[in-house]
């Protein structure tokens, strides 16, 4: 038998034990961890729509033991920089292209689920000049994110460019309040092609 003393001990370092293997995973689960996820989504629900797969990641995203938040997109198998371009902060990204018939980004926003609102404000209004600014853009699309970034959305540690027309569904996970970016239609420079531009929150 164990004495009150001696029992709280042994408790407390249980507890110990417990709290450093959740902070153990929290820092460990990311990439890996997602990227199989996701792997397994696409390679199990090939018949799913883009919204499907969108809807089962947020799902399981919603349970990882994490203070991380998500933006999760699906949008059809396509190749090109006017099809697709990305820029995002180092390790903030897990994408997976042309498997199971999608291609699929999970971004990881590392500070929304703490973020004030003025910031949020900020972004937004940032993210929808951006629709009157597209119109004088003329960078290679593969360099439009970088520059996007680097010049008119100041919170970002994601910019992406996905045309419209590959059918993208964009889902948060993990997050208590609000969705951890936002995005909006575009027209780049004379093109009559529409864009979606999406920020996620750095």
């Amino acid at each position: 038998m164990y004495g009150p003393n001696s029992l709280a001990k042994k408790v407390q370092r249980i507890i110990t034990k417990f709290d450093y293997w959740r902070d153990e995973y929290k820092i460990n689960y990311w990439p890996e961890t997602v990227q199989q996820l996701v792997y397994r989504v696409q390679d199990q629900n090939s018949n799913f729509s883009n919204k499907q797969k969108a809807e089962k990641l947020q799902n399981i995203l919603n349970q990882i033991l994490t203070d991380d938040s998500f933006l999760v997109m699906v949008y059809d198998n396509c190749e090109g920089y006017d099809n697709r371009s990305f820029k995002c902060d180092d390790n903030q990204l897990v994408s997976s292209i042309g498997r199971g018939g999608s291609n699929v980004l999970v971004y990881r926003s590392k500070h929304w689920n703490r973020v004030r609102v003025e910031d949020v404000d900020r972004m937004m209004k940032e993210v929808e000049s951006c629709r009157q600014k597209a119109r004088g853009w003329t960078a290679r699309y593969k360099d439009l994110p970088e520059y996007i970034k680097a010049n008119h959305v100041g919170n970002s540690g994601f910019i992406g460019l996905i045309k419209q027309d590959n059918q993208l569904t964009i889902l948060p996970a993990h997050t208590p309040s609000g969705t951890p970016g936002c995005w909006l239609d575009v027209s780049i420079g004379d093109s009559t092609e529409k864009h979606i531009l999406i920020a996620g929150y750095k």
